[in-house]
């Protein structure tokens, strides 16, 4: 029962997972990003240096347009360099939108200022995917960035250093460029977009990781400031007491510290980037790290290659590069050459200014508000808490909005909002005590505008200021007022303001389970005029939990209106998100978070918050509930790089119950695949990896293991998915083997056709014979090109082999069949012959005392069979016995039968539900079928590690043209052992009757776990266990010792003859009597023919079980 429920989870998780990728196809987030247009035909012109010639396949290009290519096609720059780094599979021609607006405002400029940007061509070479190459591209962009700086030596005042911008994957390379001592000095900062920082998204190879683990190393060992998170750690604070000293980052000689003044911006897409999720996208070195999102004017999210032309996202990073550019005091100087500011401070003031603003307590700036007595302007205290001041028509006089500040819980803290009011500063606190005629005003104010932030918004400029006021007026406690500056305008303008106790208007969410799918109702009726509630969200603690939240008008006092949800995770700084909800825009807000809380991390005490601006004019009706169509999206999106590891772990688990079905001393026989994947209990290798973590983690000698605290649900979702998909390949390997094996032979011996004739039929005869010397060609060919082409050819020569094996073994199920149709029409006569020729010997035995020919079986006399002698010989019938005796014995012997059949009932009892599912299911499979079994189990296992080594056949494919052999192979040495191991595999005539099956089944077990434990991130790892199973299944077939099936049955030690003949003996004891005593008194005649009858039963019974036994060996197919 258990299986099937297993086969059902399987199916129903491959079910829900299907539904998670069509969730994460249609229900994105539109895009929002204006695209960027070229002024005038793009050009990229090549820039030759010596040391481009052992790159041959890499290439260095300067971007210009027009009349403007003649300077860079003349090797003229004097700008800043910038150069851009494409990532997986991009283009250098990717740089055209960024270079482009950058070039438009130097133009814009007259010059003064501008940019020079330059691209590399990497060959489109899949760096995601393949590591192999990163190392390679990293060493032929420091000859870029060499050769960039050279072009400016004839400049009066050249460029020291250059700034890198690399998406994707040209992000991580950028980064690990800052770590070559070379190079070091000549980079300024670092821009990455959409890059997987400090962990790769996929590491199908030994270099990816290696290329991580050596950049994070050297950061680390020279980098004084990188962030870190505590359990106390809160980037939600609505403003911040002090400057992070920690990421001001001032510039230090200090040779181990060398990357200190570095700056590194990392910048994510948001939930559209479906390759590189948020998460992914920070640094624990990141100076400022900001989502597209939250950058201000930009606050969209984009796709992954939106990234580098998202128009609003490109004049920001222009923005923030021109405002770091050494400023020039006459137009004639920047012919002399431009370079960046070395100073990291200031650069990391812009780079928050434009990409992460942030409210930081300073001191207060004193501003002059009155600066004529005689006119003060119009200054108006209001008493009430929330209203809203509209000026339709603007204002004819400067007009100063007061707010008391008092002791008062209803007035702690407040809300103002500003829409187009067109002024910089406009928000102050002030001792108002000067009198003029009947209104009170302040001629000095301390300016607050450091804390006023930029707000999205559909249409309006929006600015929110948000303080606490009781804390605000402990630091100032001279201050009587707030003072809001509105100057003398003609535009429209209003202001909201909002003052408030938070413990109002608070609400709180608890986490709902992930299998709940009710609506909740947060809120029935805002209050009027309110324009804030905050939520707090307690028990997120996961990256695929999501909840919907849906904010909808009740009623609203105009047509157009418009909320704003903002969403802040405390553990995370620089992921804010907002979303609207206008009157066109109705969908809910899904909240989640990008990283898993830290370890220890309490989320009751410092929840996931969210902010909900609302209009004031409206009231909103609120409510929530768990979003399990955006968790199964997340799952897919974040968890799928597991699958490898579990279809491992699976198909492990089978070959341990394939090799571990025969029973003692049987044939062996693999099991049925599709039998072995319900039986092997696969979901139990979830429990069984977690506890084997605790194990890893109690050793510390042992590496340390993947990450492992995320949810069952996760590991249970994809390990049925990991189940369901292996079961259909499986599904369609046979039927690619029962209907297109002859296609396939055909083909593959078209390809192998020569134009002789005879050799062509040498070789494929060798081939078929001879199935070792394609492993040692296999092998010939990885060393010379690839080790995973190699693995390519093996899965197809395998899937051939498989094929011909199944045709032999139709071929014998033909000819058996025929036998069998034969013995039924003809052998009739035959069996009649022969019984009676039986019945004939069988009365010679007896004329002659039984000393005849007979059966080579050894069969029970009598009831007495139990009670042999210890040398083994039956006891003699004593005649001259009393009847006295003779009915203790009787007694005594009922006695014994009856403690030994308990004995026997109760061991078969226990070893019966054991064994009998397994001695099914042996008896079940046909002797042809179990060498086939047996190495389509193998030939997944190998089309596993094909399919994990592909982009090594890619790259490998991508430059033959330069080179036949990739230098840096991760799949040789993997592929070497596995052709070596199928050398043996396909030569011997495996699967053989040998001993130590269970031995190698624990160790799949093993392999299975650590497939779990250690592979579910570092999926090159799959490689080296496979290799290592295929080694010792090698290992064992020509070592292990052979065992013979023993043929002959002693029918005094089978317990099942046994216990037959122990239950006949005690279901009449008044026969048996009677037999006895027919033994006392015999009738002439008697004795020879109950002998002789007796004989001929023992011999039945024999042949019967026998025959029993080798009906289960005989098998055919139904």
């Amino acid at each position: 029962m258990i299986n099937k429920i297993f086969l059902a989870i399987s199916l129903v998780s491959l079910l829900l997972y299907l539904y998670g990728i069509l969730t994460s196809i249609i229900n994105v987030e539109e895009n929002s990003c204006k695209m960027t247009y070229m002024f005038e035909y793009p050009q990229f012109v090549k820039i030759n240096f010596r040391e481009n010639d052992n790159y041959p396949k890499y290439n260095l290009y300067a971007y210009s347009e027009g009349h403007l290519t003649e300077n860079a096609r003349n090797m003229y720059f004097n700008g800043a360099p910038v150069l851009f780094i494409p990532g997986n599979g991009g283009s250098y021609k990717q740089a055209r939108s960024l270079a482009s607006v950058a070039l438009r405002k130097g133009v814009d400029n007259d010059w003064i200022q501008h940019l020079d940007y330059f691209t590399v061509d990497l060959n489109g070479e899949y760096s995601g995917l393949f590591g192999g190459v990163l190392e390679e591209q990293t060493q032929y962009i420091i000859h870029c960035i060499r050769k960039i700086l050279e072009l400016y030596k004839k400049l009066q005042n050249p460029p020291k250093s250059v700034v890198l911008v690399g998406h994707s994957m040209g992000g991580k390379i950028a980064q690990s460029l800052a770590s070559r001592h070379e190079i070091m000095d000549s980079i300024n900062s670092i821009i990455t977009l959409a890059a997987p920082m400090d962990k790769p998204v996929v590491a199908f190879d030994y270099y990816t990781e290696k290329y991580y683990k050596d950049t994070e190393k050297f950061w680390s060992m020279h980098r004084k400031s990188f962030r870190s998170v505590t359990n106390t750690t809160n980037y939600c604070k609505p403003y911040k007491l002090k400057v992070d000293e920690s990421l001001k980052g001032n510039s230090t000689d200090d040779e181990s510290l060398r990357l200190d003044d570095k700056l590194l911006i990392t910048i994510g897409g948001g939930s559209r980037d479906l390759m590189v999720h948020p998460g992914l996208t920070t640094s624990k070195f990141s100076d400022v790290h900001s989502m597209a999102t939250k950058i201000p004017y930009v606050w969209l999210t984009t796709d992954h290659k939106s990234s580098v032309w998202c128009l609003q996202l490109i004049m920001t990073i222009n923005r923030f590069l021109y405002s770091i550019v050494v400023p020039f005091q006459s137009k004639k100087q920047h012919y002399k050459g431009q370079g960046f500011v070395e100073d990291k401070e200031f650069r990391l003031k812009k780079a928050k200014w434009f990409f992460d603003p942030q409210k930081e307590i300073t001191t207060h700036k004193e501003v002059l508000l009155v600066a004529d007595k005689n006119n003060v302007g119009h200054w108006i205290e209001d008493s009430r808490r929330v209203f809203t001041a509209h000026f339709s028509k603007g204002i004819n006089r400067t007009r100063f909005q007061m707010i008391r500040l008092i002791d008062n819980p209803l007035h702690k803290f407040i809300r103002i909002e500003a829409v187009n009011l067109d002024t910089s500063d406009w928000i102050f606190g002030c001792t108002a005590n000067e009198i003029d005629g009947m209104q009170r005003y302040c001629s000095k104010g301390d300016s607050l505008t450091q804390y006023v932030t930029t707000f999205p918004s559909v249409k309006n400029r929006r600015m929110i200021f948000m303080m606490d006021l009781h804390k605000l007026k402990m630091k100032n406690p001279k201050w009587t007022h707030l003072v809001v500056r509105m100057i003398k305008t003609d535009d429209p303008f209003k202001l909201h303001i909002d003052v408030h106790d938070p413990g109002d208007r608070t609400l709180t969410i608890s986490m709902p389970k992930w299998y709940t799918f009710q609506t909740e109702k947060l809120l029935d009726d805002t209050l009027m005029g309110s324009s804030i509630y905050y939520l707090k969200l307690k028990g997120m603690d996961e990256t695929h939990q999501t909840i919907e939240l849906n904010v909808k008008p009740r009623s609203c006092g105009k047509e157009t209106h418009q909320a704003v949800a903002k969403i802040c995770v405390p553990w995370t700084d620089g992921f804010e998100r907002f979303h609207y909800f206008t009157e066109s825009k109705t969908s809910p807000m899904y909240l989640n978070v990008p990283i898993s809380k830290p370890q220890g991390y309490n989320t009751s005490k410092i929840p996931v918050n969210v902010e909900l601006h609302l209009d004031p004019t409206c009231r909103y009706k609120i409510s929530y509930r768990n979003s399990f169509s955006q968790t199964l999206a997340r799952i897919v999106q974040q968890f799928s790089q597991w699958i490898p590891a579990h279809l491992t772990a699976i198909l492990f688990l089978v070959l341990k119950h394939q090799i571990t079905i025969t029973p003692k001393d049987e044939h062996f026989k693999c099991g049925n695949f599709y039998a072995a994947i319900i039986k092997c209990s696969p979901f139990f290798i979830i429990t069984a990896s977690r506890v084997f973590v605790k194990l890893v983690l109690f050793f510390k000698f042992l590496p340390a293991p993947d990450a492992y605290e995320y949810s069952l649900l996760v590991s249970i979702l994809i390990h049925g998915t990991s189940m369901a998909v292996l079961s259909i390949a499986i599904g369609i390997a046979w039927a690619g083997i029962c209907f297109f094996g002859n296609t396939i032979h055909k083909i593959l011996f078209k390809i192998i056709h020569f134009p002789i004739p005879t050799f062509s039929s040498t070789v494929i005869a060798i081939i078929e014979k001879f199935p070792m010397s394609v492993a040692v060609f296999l092998i010939s060919l990885s060393m010379a090109s690839c080790g995973a082409v190699g693995l390519l050819i093996a899965s197809s020569v395998y899937f051939v082999i498989i094929t011909k094996m199944y045709e032999e073994y139709l071929e014998e199920f033909v000819f058996k069949t025929a036998q069998l149709i034969a013995e039924k029409l003809f052998g009739g006569r035959r069996r009649k012959r022969e019984t009676e020729e039986n019945e004939e010997r069988s009365q010679e035995n007896a004329q002659g005392g039984g000393d005849g020919d007979g059966p080579n079986i050894e069969t029970p006399m009598d009831a007495q069979v139990v009670a042999r002698r210890p040398n083994g010989e039956l006891p003699q019938d004593d005649e001259g016995e009393e009847g006295e005796s003779e009915t203790d014995n009787e007694e005594e012997i009922d006695r014994m039968l009856r403690e030994s059949l308990a004995r026997y009932k109760e061991q078969e009892e226990k070893t019966r539900e054991e064994k009998k599912a397994l001695r099914i299911e042996y008896d079940s499979i046909l002797e042809g079928l179990s060498a086939i079994n047996f190495h389509l189990s193998l030939s997944f296992l190998l089309l596993m590690t094909t399919l994990l080594n592909l982009p090594t056949v890619i790259t490998w494919a991508r430059n033959y043209s330069f080179s036949p052999l990739l230098k840096s192979d991760p799949s040789i040495y993997p592929a070497i052992v596995i052709l070596v191991s199928l050398a043996i595999i396909w030569q011997m005539p495996t699967p053989r009757d040998l001993k130590w099956y269970s031995y190698v089944g624990n160790v799949f077990y093993v392999l299975a776990v650590v497939s779990v434990i250690y592979c579910q991130e570092s999926i090159w790892r799959l490689n080296y266990l496979i290799a290592f199973a295929f080694a010792v299944i090698a290992i064992h077939q020509i070592f292990a010792p052979k065992f013979k099936a023993s043929g002959k049955i002693d029918f005094f030690k089978d317990p099942r003859f046994q216990i037959q003949e122990i239950e006949k003996l005690l279901e009449n004891p008044e026969k048996k009597k009677r037999k006895k005593k027919k033994k006392v008194n015999p009738e002439p005649g008697t004795s020879a023919q109950s002998e002789n009858q007796f004989k001929e039963d023992e011999a039945v019974a024999g042949k019967n079980l026998e025959n029993d036994d080798e009906e289960t060996n005989n098998e055919m197919p139904e």
